[in-house]
Order: structure tokens, then sequence, then C-alpha cells
């Protein structure tokens, strides 16, 4: 059906910009509110990225509370 060549191309393709695309934002997001851009790749483990959504929104920020003290 499909040779392995023409499965490479479609991760390449399609799956690399996807993630991408993703990834890059997320990590903008958690840089600005003062969290690691490390924990972006957590949005593509099913169920802990929904988890983790809610987590992040009630946690403390470190971004927010430096602008507080200043």
């Amino acid at each position: 059906m499909f040779s392995p060549a023409h499965l490479l191309l479609v991760f390449l393709v399609l799956l690399l910009p996807a993630i991408g695309s993703t990834v890059i934002p997320i990590s903008e997001i958690l840089h600005r509110s003062g969290h690691s851009r490390w924990w972006a790749p957590i949005c593509f483990v099913p169920l802990v990225n929904c988890v983790a959504l809610w987590v992040f929104a009630y946690i403390r920020w470190p971004a927010l509370d430096r602008q507080s003290q200043q």
C-alpha cells in the first residue's frame, strides 16, 4: 500500500509543521507567564494535556508575581 518512504514524506510534510505550529506558541505563552518552555511538549500527551491546562490555569504565575512587586 504505502512504502516507508511515502510514510516518511507524509510525516515530514504534514506532521512536523503541525507540531511546530503548536509547540512554538505554547512555549511562548509559558515563557511569558514565567514558566519553563520545556513544558510545551506535554500538549501532545493525551489526557495529561487536559490536566496540565487546568493546573496551569490555576497555579501562581511567576511573571505576575514579579509585576506586582514592582
